[in-house]
């Protein structure tokens, strides 16, 4: 059970998240969160659009935030999925040694043989 899902305040994932605690920066949440699921899922990027072509929305958090993020959770024995569509947000998932990828859309070659490489699993969520 992940529980709730990080994400930056006024981006994507309230539905499904809340945002670090207030005056803490995200790897301080998740350190002191009091109600510890078995995994961390952080939300890195919105939906692409679906009618707009190629139109990525830029990373939730920066490449030294998820990493000390992804390292607050390694540190507590929990592995760590980011929500992660488009390039730049993928990559910076991956850069910071997260354990998964939940869907990845638009990811380009690199990324996917990033993760290939590294072991990192792939969570397409493709429904047919």
């Amino acid at each position: 059970m992940a529980g709730k899902a990080w994400h930056a305040p006024g981006r994507y994932g309230a539905l499904i998240g809340r945002t670090p605690f207030s005056g803490h920066i995200l790897a301080q949440s998740i350190r002191e969160e009091e109600h510890r699921a078995d995994h961390i899922k952080i939300v890195n990027s919105g939906l692409n659009s679906l009618s707009r072509f190629a139109e990525e929305t830029p990373p939730q958090f920066d490449s030294e935030q998820i990493q000390a993020a992804v390292q607050a959770g390694h540190d507590l024995g929990l592995r760590t999925m980011v929500h992660a569509n488009g390039q730049e947000a993928v990559r910076v998932a991956l850069e910071a040694g997260c354990d998964s990828i939940e869907h990845g859309y638009f990811m380009g070659n690199d990324n996917l043989l990033k993760m290939a490489e590294k072991g990192i699993t792939w969570v397409p969520t493709d429904v047919c």
